[in-house]
């Protein structure tokens, strides 16, 4: 097999390699969209759901909100809510470190330093071709 053909073939082992990894890093995406995280404040008055992009999506307090006034629920509010982003970062963390993190071992053989005389090699084989195969044009004998 020549230098040309080991090219060629280590760029379809990249593009399938690429292809993997996209296919690995969607399906993380998704699992990083499903994840919500959930904080208490210290004292069990409030917790706070955050959605993936750490949007409060639910917020419910203990029965000791009737006795609370109103810079205290903001303070459990608060704290729960702080509590909830840590939470869904800690979750978040592995898929993200999954999704940067190369899942396949690198190319065997880097063929960047040669694409240019790749190139000109596929090109001049093309003119090879094409002057020593004339084309036939389908459409020769005009409309029927």
């Amino acid at each position: 097999m020549d230098d040309a053909a080991q090219m060629l073939l280590a760029i379809a082992g990249q593009l399938e390699r690429a292809q993997e990894l996209s296919n690995v890093a969607e399906e993380l995406s998704g699992e990083l969209a499903a994840l919500t995280g959930m904080g208490r404040s210290d004292e069990d008055g409030a917790t706070v759901t955050v959605d993936h992009q750490g949007i409060v999506i639910d917020v419910a307090f203990s029965d000791a909100i009737r006795d609370a006034d109103g810079p205290t629920v903001s303070e459990w509010v608060m704290s729960a809510t702080t509590r909830a982003i840590e939470d869904l970062q800690n979750q978040a963390e592995p898929i993200r470190a999954a999704i940067l993190q190369p899942h396949l071992p690198a190319p065997a053989v880097d063929f960047s330093a040669r694409i240019d005389e790749l190139f000109e090699r596929v090109q001049r084989l093309d003119a090879e071709t094409s002057a020593a195969t004339p084309v036939k044009d389908e459409f020769e004998g005009g409309p029927r």
